[in-house]
C-alpha cells in the first residue's frame, strides 16, 4: 500500500478535480451550455484514452521487459509516435473547423475548436510524461505532475463560478481555457523526458514492429469500448441536443468519482502483472490480481452505494433542483460502474497476458450491440433509452470478460 500511495494521491487529485469541475461548471453554465462543454471535454478525453491505450499502455507493458540500456531508445521511439499522434489530431480538428459545411453542422460546438486544439495538445503531453514516471516507478514525480495540474484547475473553476466573473470567463470557452492552462502547468515536470534521440534504422524497425503489434489491439479495444459507452453521449447530442447531454453527463460526473480506483488500478497493476508473470509465474500474478481487484471493488462500492439508494437526494444536493428530473440516470450509472470496476480489472489481466485480442473481442461484441440498438433506444425512449443502452453494454462486457478470464486463468 505504501508503494502505491503517491499514485493514489495523484489520482485522488485527478478524480476530485474532475468531480468538482463538473459540479461547478454544471451549476454555473446551466444544463444546455454544460452539455456543449461536456461534448468538447469528452472528445479530449477520448483522444487521451486512445493515447493511453495505443501509446502509454504498450510503453508500460514493453519497457519492464527491456534492459536498462535499451529503454532510452524505446522511450524516444514512443515519443515520436506520441508527437505524430498529436499532429494528426490537430490536423483533423482544423480540417473540420475550416470546412464550411462541417463547421455549420457542428455548431454550437465548432466555435470552440481553436481552444480545443490547444487543450488536446497539453492533455496528451501531460499523460505521456505521467505514464513515463509511473512505468519507471518514480511515483512521486507522477504525483507531483497531477498536483501541479489539478490544484490550478480546481482553483480556476471555483473562482470563475463562485464569483460569477465576466461572461468571457464564465462561459464554455472560459472553462476550457482553465483546463488547458492547468494541463500546461502540470506538463512542466515532464519537459526533460520530451526529447527525441537519434536511433539506428534497424533498431527503429524492430521496435516499431513490436510496438505496433501490441498497440493495434489496444487502439481497437479503446475504440470499441468508446462505441459501447461514451458514444451514447455524442449520439444523444446529435439526436436530442445539448440539454439531454447535460443531464446525462451530470449524472455520470457524480458517479465518475469512482474513476480514481479504476485509474490507479490500471496504472499500477498492468506493469506489475506483466513483470510478475515473467518472473514469478501465473499463480503469483493471479494472487496479486485478486488482492488489487478486491480493494478496487470495495472502494468503488463505498462511493456508489449512496447513489444507488437515494439518487434524488444526491442529484438535488450536488447540482440543484434543475437536475433532479435526471436522478434515475444516476442509479443506473452507479450500478453499472460497480460492475464495470471488475471489468476494468479483468481487461488489465488479459492485457498483462499479452491477450489484447481477447479484450478487443469483448469490447467489439458490446459495441456491436450498442450501435445496433442505440439509435432505436434513443429515438423511442429519449434520455432513458441512452441510459438503458449504456447499462446493457456494461452487463454484456462484464459477462464476456468473466468467461475469458476464467479460461485464461485456468
Amino acid at each position: 500500500m505504501k508503494k502505491v500511495l503517491p499514485l493514489l494521491v495523484g489520482q485522488s487529485f485527478a478524480s476530485g478535480s474532475a468531480f468538482l469541475t463538473g459540479i461547478f461548471v454544471a451549476r454555473s453554465l446551466g444544463i444546455e451550455s454544460f452539455g456543449i462543454f461536456a461534448i468538447l471535454a469528452l472528445f479530449a478525453a477520448l483522444m487521451q484514452n486512445i493515447q493511453r491505450a495505443s501509446i502509454g499502455t504498450p510503453y508500460a507493458s514493453i519497457t519492464p521487459k527491456l534492459s536498462e540500456a535499451d529503454r532510452p531508445e524505446f522511450l524516444s521511439f514512443t515519443l515520436f509516435i506520441q508527437v505524430s499522434f498529436i499532429l494528426s489530431i490537430v490536423f483533423l480538428i482544423l480540417a473540420v473547423w475550416i470546412t464550411p459545411a462541417t463547421h455549420r453542422a457542428l455548431d454550437p460546438y465548432s466555435k470552440h475548436f481553436p481552444m480545443l486544439i490547444v487543450m488536446v495538445i497539453f492533455y496528451q503531453l501531460h499523460e505521456f510524461g505521467r505514464r513515463y514516471y509511473i512505468t519507471n516507478l518514480d511515483l512521486v514525480t507522477a504525483m507531483f505532475m497531477d498536483i501541479l495540474r489539478y490544484i490550478p484547475q480546481i482553483a480556476g473553476v471555483l473562482i470563475i463560478s463562485m464569483f460569477q466573473l465576466a461572461d468571457t470567463l464564465n462561459s464554455v470557452s472560459g472553462y476550457l481555457a482553465v483546463l488547458t492552462l492547468s494541463a500546461a502547468i502540470g506538463t512542466l515536470p515532464a519537459l526533460p523526458v520530451l526529447k527525441i534521440r537519434y536511433q539506428h534504422r534497424n533498431r527503429i524497425l524492430a521496435q516499431s514492429k513490436e510496438f505496433l503489434t501490441f498497440s493495434r489491439w489496444m487502439f481497437a479495444n479503446t475504440l470499441t469500448q468508446w462505441l459501447s459507452g461514451d458514444f451514447y453521449f455524442f449520439l444523444t447530442g446529435a439526436l436530442l441536443g445539448p440539454i439531454a447531454v447535460g443531464g446525462l453527463k451530470a449524472a455520470q460526473n457524480l458517479v465518475g468519482i469512482a474513476h480514481i480506483f479504476f485509474q490507479v488500478t490500471e496504472s499500477y497493476l498492468l506493469p506489475r502483472l506483466s513483470a510478475m508473470i515473467s518472473t514469478n509465474g501465473l499463480p503469483a500474478a493471479l494472487h496479486l490480481f485478486k488482492q488489487v481487484t478486491g480493494i478496487t471493488l470495495m472502494g468503488t462500492l463505498i462511493l456508489t452505494t449512496p447513489m444507488m439508494i437515494s439518487p434524488q437526494f444526491m442529484m438535488n444536493s450536488v447540482f440543484g433542483e434543475g437536475y433532479v428530473e435526471q436522478s434515475y440516470v444516476l442509479r443506473f450509472f452507479a450500478i453499472g460502474y460497480s460492475m464495470n470496476c471488475i471489468s476494468v480489472c479483468l481487461k488489465i489481466f488479459l492485457n498483462a497476458l499479452s491477450k489484447p485480442n481477447l479484450v478487443f473481442a469483448a469490447n467489439a461484441i458490446s459495441a456491436a450491440i450498442s450501435i445496433g440498438s442505440s439509435y432505436i433506444l434513443i429515438i423511442k425512449f429519449g434520455l432513458p433509452g441512452a441510459v438503458t443502452g449504456i447499462f446493457i453494454s456494461f452487463i454484456i462486457n462484464f459477462c464476456i470478460l468473466s468467461v475469458l478470464f476464467s479460461r485464461q486463468s485456468n
